[in-house]
């Protein structure tokens, strides 16, 4: 409130609040904004090639020419951060995209800039299933140590946790675990946040994706990756989550997979009925140690030729050219069509989109009652659309899940994304609970 009576100062936003801000101050967007000098885009690699970094250039340049009245477009220079660009030049056309300056890269070329000058221990662990003493191994692993667990599941990182405080309690050992991911309440999230942070001793926080970016956890001793990475980016990021102040990385990958000592004897039993080509055609693709093969590979692409993936740009993004037409029309109101025509392809994530195509589609959202035609035969939000708009969900452009509150005694724990049983067990914020009711109506 303080900000949007006397802009000034920084503003930190999510993509999603500045949508509903131009949503509901769209006519205010000028005096909001007229001070504007700088837009950064903090981890601007995760916005590359995405719908939610398009949404984010088309609010930018929504905002450029709310700054110059609507005649011209004031150009507010972009600053982008990143520690994970594999493409600088993709990088410095997407911050361009809609603005004339040119754009400047600036390379640390410092210790530690992209492992520069960092030592790297890499230890790799493959496991024949998740039997015996694989999280008695992994216990080891964190003790003495203040770590991520990264998983590649929030089931996955709920087991974790609950399997290694159930150790730590056999062991008769403080309970350092924590468990972190998008479904955990925030109370729990801001709880394993500070014990990474300012806890005393050896931590360990299991989790997701959550804890890759943008969020302040310290110095850590050791990141514990669980199966491969998703992505050569993802590595990098969980990589560079340990010895930012002691100048040692270090990451230990505990992979899962089938017996590699009887696949290679049943591949050699092949190699001698037949001739190599024909034994790597007939081997059996269940025996072949795919997660392991899939951990080195992402290994050997950053570290010998420094790869990262590129963004795939999206020529034709006409999901989220409905959701800004339907944001423009919710903000300012009513247009006509050759105005609507002029300001939604204007902006640069429609840059390729053909003008027959945006308006079947305008006809189409006509049919469906979300946008409707007046008298005058300009555009206005219908029903359906203002319903829409009005809904908080409609901010962001990718999907939200279904989720199920976790309550114990009032008090949330967590959410869920399925209706268990009644009477079966759930784990939810690192720790397993009996399903005693549902409440299917709340």
């Amino acid at each position: 409130s303080r900000f949007l009576a006397e802009p000034a100062g920084v503003l930190l936003i999510t993509p999603e609040s500045l949508e509903s801000l131009l949503l509901r101050r769209g006519r205010e967007l000028g005096r909001i904004f007229g001070g504007l000098l700088f837009t950064v885009i903090d981890e601007v690699h995760s916005f590359m090639g995405s719908d939610r970094g398009s949404q984010l250039i088309c609010l930018l340049t929504r905002i450029e020419e709310a700054v110059g009245n609507g005649t011209r477009r004031i150009c507010i220079r972009r600053i982008g951060l990143s520690a994970t660009l594999g493409d600088y030049e993709g990088a410095r056309r997407w911050l361009a995209l809609g603005s004339s300056p040119g754009t400047t890269l600036l390379s640390d070329t410092t210790a530690g800039s992209r492992g520069a000058g960092r030592r790297l221990n890499i230890a790799l662990d493959y496991n024949t299933g998740r039997g015996g003493g694989f999280y008695e191994s992994l216990y080891v692993q964190c003790r003495n140590k203040r770590t991520i667990v990264f998983t590649n599941s929030r089931l996955e990182a709920e087991e974790c946790a609950a399997s290694l405080k159930t150790l730590s309690r056999l062991q008769g050992e403080p309970d350092i675990f924590y468990v972190h991911h998008g479904s955990v309440s925030a109370l729990l999230r801001d709880e394993a946040e500070e014990q990474l942070k300012s806890g005393e001793g050896p931590q360990a926080a299991c989790a997701t994706a959550t804890l890759e970016l943008g969020i302040d956890i310290g110095d850590l001793d050791r990141i514990i990756q669980l199966g491969p990475p998703w992505s050569v980016s993802a590595f990098v990021q969980r990589l560079g989550r340990s010895g930012r102040r002691s100048g040692t990385a270090e990451i230990f990958f505990s992979i899962t997979g089938g017996d590699t000592a009887n696949a290679n004897a049943d591949a050699s039993i092949r190699r001698a009925n037949a001739n190599a080509a024909a034994s790597i055609q007939q081997a059996d693709p269940a025996a072949i140690a795919w997660d392991l093969i899939r951990t080195i590979a992402v290994i050997q692409l950053y570290l010998e030729e420094r790869w990262i993936e590129p963004p795939e740009e999206k020529p034709l993004p006409y999901s989220l050219l409905v959701h800004e037409t339907l944001s423009f029309l919710g903000s300012l109101g009513e247009f006509s069509p050759e105005a609507l025509f002029r300001r939604i392809l204007s902006l640069p994530p429609f840059a390729l989109v053909p003008p027959e195509d945006f308006r079947a589609l305008l006809v189409q959202l006509e049919d469906c009652g979300l946008i409707e035609v007046t008298e005058e035969r300009n555009y206005i939000l219908g029903l359906e659309g203002e319903a829409i708009t009005g809904r908080h969900s409609f901010y962001s452009v990718f999907p939200g899940e279904e989720k199920f509150r976790v309550l114990l005694e009032g008090r949330e724990i967590g959410t869920i994304h399925f209706v268990p049983d009644p009477g079966s067990v759930l784990a939810v914020g690192g720790r397993r609970w009996l399903v005693k009711s549902i409440d299917a109506k709340r």
